[in-house]
């Protein structure tokens, strides 16, 4: 190769990197998140959308530095993460590359089940963000542990979990939740229904009568009913389950099931006092309390509080899961009880059904012991912000017809409707791809509220924006007597 030859290759090199460089801009100055945030962002929804596609490579951490503005560490900050989470391949001597091929098929390096995702229409709620997932990283780990797994292990049952998964939970609610219990206390089960019906089997509850919030989690309400608990429905205003109410209804009732940090479906947060109420009924009453903590990772930070089975250890359960920001098909929730129940547990969970899928929990405590949970939880916390914001904005366009409320927390947004039927806005949404659902569906007794609930997590902010103007034409077409005005993404 001559000197003309070497000399037209750099320059060809660095006219591609250039506009390599060039392409990844970024924009939004106003935006308080930091460069590295953002960057990160940006070169996930360029490949999504297509512009950087499979195999291409990107321009060298210098020249995207350079182009940018940044410095480089935060060029390379965005990078390592992206290569960490499957989006990007960084190749020993060559420079980095676009791994995501956008396709399911066996053998691709998708970061996560995008296109399963996509199947769900906006703004359908218990999506859970798949796209955020490290599916490369988990195939890592996975392929780890499968390396060396032993007979023995394979042989194992483990009834109350995987040793090294309990010790990890313990870890994590003690560092993300302020719930310091021991590894024996934890109990893995598939789902936190499952939990609740074994945690009422091994109490014995049947026949007994149970306060349910009302509106509330249908699918927690309906294990309670399989086991043949009496339902009691119990109102949840402002300040969290109506305490007051119970009392009156049902003074015998044994058990509550709870969702004090952030409740679903209003999003209201159990205030201090209304807590000291509700454990202090349940303590002089000597009854059983089930706290189902699923949506905690949704509130802000500044308005967070620590679990209930972190004030009270002696009769509050606690519940959580993995399943919803991971994937669903992991089937990894738990169980936080106290010592004197634990036993109890486990004998009724051997009578039921000892079998544990140990294989998927050894992997579930190398992500948790390596800190990848961490990372990830933090990533979720930003990609919800920005799920969110993206949700509100699309609201916006149809401001005339929809009010969203001022929550603090919640996977989905609540609104109220003007001027529309409840059934008649989430018939009119659906016949334009758009899904969404009524508040009345949680109640106990059906009863139109004028309320619906938008959900986000699974939604990049693009699908988000759109499913907003689908709304808008939603109203225009379908309600042809309203005014809508023209609006922009």
């Amino acid at each position: 190769m001559d000197a003309t030859d070497v000399a037209n290759r750099s320059t060809r090199r660095k006219a591609r990197d250039a506009r390599a460089a060039n392409f990844i801009s970024l924009f939004d100055n106003d935006d308080d998140r930091p460069v590295n945030e953002r960057l990160y962002q940006r070169i996930r929804d360029l490949i999504l959308a297509g512009a950087l596609t499979h195999g291409s490579k990107l321009a060298p951490s210098r020249a995207l530095a350079k182009s940018l503005g940044l410095s480089r560490n935060s060029v390379l900050t965005a990078l390592d993460r992206l290569v960490a989470d499957g989006w990007l391949e960084a190749r020993r001597g060559s420079g980095v590359y676009v791994s995501y091929s956008g396709h399911l098929a066996p053998g691709n390096d998708a970061p996560g089940r995008a296109a399963a995702r996509d199947e769900a229409p906006p703004f359908q709620i218990g999506i859970p963000p798949l796209d955020m997932f490290p599916v490369r990283l988990w195939e890592q780990l996975q392929s780890r542990r499968w390396r060396k797994m032993s007979n023995s292990a394979l042989r194992a049952d483990e009834t109350a979990g995987w040793p090294g998964l309990r010790e990890a939970i313990t870890a994590h609610v003690a560092i993300t939740r302020g719930l310091d219990c021991s590894p024996e206390q934890v109990v893995v089960t598939t789902s936190i229904s499952a939990g609740v019906e074994l945690a009422v089997r091994a109490l014995g509850l049947a026949d007994s009568e149970a306060w349910v919030e009302d509106p509330g989690y249908y699918c927690n309400r309906r294990s309670l009913q399989f086991c043949g608990v009496r339902i009691v429905p119990v109102p949840v205003d402002a300040c969290g389950l109506d305490v007051g109410f119970g009392a009156r209804v049902s003074p015998g009732a044994k058990l509550a099931v709870v969702t004090p940090t952030c409740h679903f479906p209003t999003c209201s947060q159990m205030t201090r006092v209304r807590r000291e109420e509700f454990l202090h009924w349940a303590d002089a009453n000597d009854a059983w309390v089930f706290e189902d903590d699923f949506d905690w990772l949704s509130v802000d930070r500044a308005q967070l509080q620590p679990p209930l089975a972190a004030v009270d250890r002696s009769r509050v359960v606690y519940f959580n899961s993995f399943n919803h920001i991971l994937f669903p098909t992991l089937r990894i929730a738990y169980i936080i009880a106290p010592p004197q129940l634990v036993d109890r547990l486990i004998a009724v969970r051997i009578a039921i059904d000892s079998q544990s899928n140990l294989p998927n929990q050894m992997i579930m405590s190398d992500f948790v012991n390596s800190g990848h949970l961490d990372a990830h939880l933090r990533r979720l916390r930003a990609g919800y912000a920005e799920r969110r914001a993206a949700l509100m904005r699309s609201i916006g366009f149809v401001s005339e017809f929809l009010a969203p409320h001022d929550a603090h927390g919640g996977s989905y947004v609540v609104c109220t409707l003007h001027s529309l039927d409840e059934r008649e806005f989430v018939e009119l949404c659906g016949e334009n791809g758009v899904s969404i659902v009524g508040m009345a569906q949680f109640r106990h007794h059906y009863s139109s509220s004028q309320q619906v609930l938008l959900g986000y997590p699974g939604f990049a902010p693009a699908t988000i924006i759109d499913a907003g103007n689908r709304m808008r034409e939603a109203m225009e077409t379908g309600r042809g007597r309203f005014a809508v005005t023209e609006c922009r993404g």
